[in-house]
């Protein structure tokens, strides 16, 4: 027969084996909460809309917090989702291509599920109509959707309508929809939201969307005017930028010049205003592409800032319909390092505009990963517009030819300056681009790059993550006023369905950065990329879609953080702050929701100790901690269990033996082992016995989280107590008994080691009893005899894995 003590070994081995895989080793590179796609929908942190067909192959997201929808385009349909519950109250637009389109997009040999229509462009055209966009089963085609609500109002006299012909008048509204002060829409009575396609008019796509669905693409809409960088033909091989759409000529860049554009893929487009003059505003595309200028390297990847002017109509003799003021510059995000060798992350994944107050100048934050062999890493990367600005004012790119190098442009610069519009700022002398005098459009033609390439704030990322986890994929940014400051709140989409939640604070003395993670969330429950976040700072909600979901999550949960002050103070969100009652929303002073009472918060340092002085808490903190009482099996494995909330707080174990009222430092050798979950003893002895202190450290605060009194049990005792129950009651005390079998008030025999063992969460043990010994195979060795039933036993200790191959699991059973 085993021995009782090698059973009860082998039961808590098993149990925690199976939750090994959950471990972890905590350190300031971790985030400070990880919160489960489960834990997320059980605090009522998001809601998911799956789509009723089954898939939903997203491709763009538009916000419209005016409108209060969320228009989201995927395959043959368009979703309008409400902002307050996206799961709730959906309209949707089928929009298929026609059987022969798919017919010959089939025909032509392209994949069965790249021919249908795959919606890439939905944008705000005016107040009632969004302009929409698909690929048509490669023949792309746009339309226009009809929005808002029934009998609303137009409080602008100046927004058009659909003409006569069903092509919408110019409606010239600035691009950033936060600046346009628009009122909430009127509703109808019913207050059911307008959504339907026009199915009078449709408009040839070419130029304005990609004809095939998973080719890069970007486009933003101006007026009435669509700026769009794309590969326009059938085949993906001829790249460039358009403008279409509305009443000024179209245009583009010229075929098959890669001094303009090589191998592109286009990541972002966006219009910013110089000054107060519209003639001079101005667009800017970011992308990537081979570098022409990288001479050590033919196949070197640089992001790329391009800039035109909005009202570029080409030349007159040269570059006619062709964009006479596009340059580009080199955008650099890179690690300085020793002997000014640095790291680059040369790719752009991602770009987001930051809006402030002042319209001219966005904070513009770029997300790039490199492209080297050596290594994978993320960067993030801040620019200000006036590091882009002084690079296209500078100096051109020059090579004099092939077997030349690129060099600074020395010679005489052309008037009006190449790639200037053509406006009052810049003297007003040129009514449109077609006036430019011949050597201006020459030179603008041959000098498209310019030798300055734009740097980041601070010369450096201010987040770097090469841990190879996962893959960062999309950002959006919250600016935030806290008590110390005001801070970016970035969130960072992901891969594998996490979103990051993250801040940094640049030390000016030191001139280093702190990135601080202050959430990890799992927003979907497969582990599928994000291919799309739109943010609404108005409403505290990131809208997040992957290919088959969309879903919304709150910025922020105070009250996560924990009910005292410390526990909100250690947080660092600066969304969040002690109100001297609970972790509560921080409002800044002088703001509507701002509360009277006194706030604690310290989102720069984390001191708790000072800012919760005398609170409740710091004062009582050995009254609140948790005290549990454990057994310990000697010469058995005993685990005492204590887990942080905080994966940044260092763990450390002291003990009181017997009567001395001193403290000591826990010791670890191969028998005793710190791990996550809590310590391990991998054989424990008489002497082991104690009060043991399970004591948290963050930014220096200390807090004993939990205080466990560990009792030994003598081997002997358990091993005559099982010896006893199996003579007297034979086989039917086996661990795995008919439960018929059983006579009533009689407990199978792994109870009342469970019991002697002192688990409170008795019912969440008894059930991994059942599951590890009473399968079917188990339920076959009872007709075993008692000594093949020691040899079974013995034959499966020798399989048991050693403790210290695996890492133990962040939960488990409370002791």
């Amino acid at each position: 027969m085993a021995s009782a003590g090698h059973i009860v070994t082998w039961l808590l081995w098993g149990y925690l084996l199976e939750l090994w895989t959950g471990g972890h080793t905590a350190d300031t590179t971790h985030p400070r909460l990880r919160l489960s796609h489960k834990e997320l929908l059980d605090l009522n942190r998001t809601s998911i809309f799956h789509s009723p067909f089954g898939f939903l192959d997203l491709h763009t997201m538009l916000l419209d917090e005016y409108q209060e929808r969320l228009f989201v385009g995927g395959k043959d349909l368009i979703y309008s989702l409400s902002l307050e519950q996206i799961n709730n109250g959906y309209r949707e637009i089928h929009w298929p291509s026609t059987a022969l389109k798919v017919e010959e997009c089939i025909m032509k040999g392209k994949d069965t599920s790249e021919c249908a229509n795959y919606v890439r462009v939905l944008h705000h055209y005016n107040r009632t109509h969004l302009l929409t966009c698909g690929t048509g089963a490669f023949d792309p085609l746009c339309a226009f959707i009809r929005v808002g609500y029934h009998l609303e109002e137009q409080p602008h006299s100046s927004r058009k309508y659909p003409n006569s012909t069903g092509v919408l008048e110019e409606s010239r509204q600035p691009n950033d929809r936060r600046q346009r002060g628009w009122s909430p829409p009127q509703r109808s009575q019913n207050g059911d939201p307008l959504f339907h396609l026009e199915s009078h008019r449709w408009e040839r796509g070419r130029g304005r969307c990609p004809f095939d669905p998973s080719s890069s693409f970007t486009s933003t809409l101006i007026g009435s005017e669509l700026f769009t960088g794309l590969y326009s033909d059938y085949w993906g091989r001829d790249a460039a930028i358009f403008r279409s759409l509305g009443r000024l000529a179209h245009i583009r860049t010229e075929h098959d010049d890669e001094r303009l554009l090589r191998e592109p893929k286009f990541v972002g487009s966006h219009m910013i205003p110089d000054n107060e003059d519209g003639d001079d505003n101005k667009v800017y595309f970011f992308f990537t592409e081979k570098a022409l200028e990288a001479e050590s390297n033919a196949h070197a990847i640089y992001s790329r800032v391009g800039r035109l002017c909005v009202n570029d109509v080409g030349g007159q003799r040269m570059l006619v319909n062709k964009w006479s003021t596009f340059l580009k510059a080199r955008l650099v995000c890179s690690v300085p390092g020793m002997n000014g060798i640095d790291t680059y992350f040369d790719e752009l994944e991602d770009v987001f505009l930051l809006y402030t107050r002042d319209h001219k100048n966005p904070v513009i934050f770029g997300l790039f990963n490199t492209t080297s062999n050596i290594f994978r890493g993320h960067a993030v990367c801040v620019y200000h517009m006036s590091s882009i600005r002084a690079a296209f004012n500078g100096p051109y790119a020059h090579k004099e030819g092939p077997e030349y190098h690129w060099t600074l442009y020395e010679g005489k610069v052309p008037y009006p300056r190449p790639g200037s519009c053509a406006s009052k700022v810049n003297g007003g002398r040129y009514g449109t681009t077609k006036d430019y005098p011949d050597d201006a459009i020459r030179f603008v033609r041959s000098h498209p790059l310019m030798y300055q390439p734009i740097k980041p704030a601070h010369k450096k990322p201010i987040l770097v993550k090469t841990d190879g986890k996962y893959n960062l994929k999309q950002i959006a940014v919250d600016r935030v006023e806290a008590e110390d400051g005001q801070y970016d709140v970035l969130f960072i989409g992901t891969d594998n369905g996490i979103v990051l939640k993250v801040i940094t604070i640049y030390n000016q003395e030191t001139e280093s950065m702190e990135e601080v993670i202050l959430e990890e969330l799992q927003i979907f429950k497969d582990p599928v990329p994000i291919i799309s976040m739109e943010i609404s700072s108005k409403r505290q909600q990131l809208y997040i879609g992957s290919t088959s979901t969309v879903a919304q999550v709150r910025f922020h949960q105070c009250d996560m953080y924990g009910s005292a002050c410390a526990d909100c103070c250690l947080a660092r969100d600066p969304y969040c702050a002690w109100d001297g009652i609970s972790c509560s929303r921080y409002y800044p002073t002088g703001s509507t929701h701002a509360k009277r009472r006194f706030r604690r918060q310290d989102v720069r340092h984390g001191d708790a100790a000072q800012q919760c002085f005398g609170q409740q808490f710091v004062g009582d903190a050995l009254d609140k901690t948790e005290e549990r009482l454990a057994y310990g099996i000697e010469n058995n494995s005993t685990l005492l269990e204590c887990t942080p909330r905080s994966l940044q707080a260092k763990v450390m174990w002291s003990v009181q033996k017997g009567h001395d009222t001193r403290k000591e430092e826990v010791k670890t050798d191969d028998r005793v082992v710190k791990m996550d979950l809590g310590l391990l003893f991998l054989r424990v002895r008489k002497m082991d016995a104690g009060t043991y202190f399970c004591q948290t450290v963050e930014h220096s605060f200390v807090h004993t989280v939990r205080k466990v009194t560990l009792e030994v049990v003598e081997e002997e005792r358990v091993e005559e107590m099982f010896h006893k129950d199996y003579e007297e009651d034979g086989p039917h005390k086996m661990p795995c008994p008919a439960q018929s079998s059983i006579p009533q008030g009689v407990k199978p025999w792994y109870k009342e080691f469970l019991q002697l063992i002192g688990y409170s969460n008795f019912q969440r043990v008894e059930e991994y009893c059942e599951k590890v010994w009473c399968t079917e195979k188990k339920r076959k060795k009872l007709k075993m005899s008692p000594s093949k039933w020691k040899y079974a036993n013995t034959q499966e200790k020798k399989l048991r894995p050693k403790a210290e191959h695996y890492r133990l699991p962040r939960h488990t059973l409370d002791s």
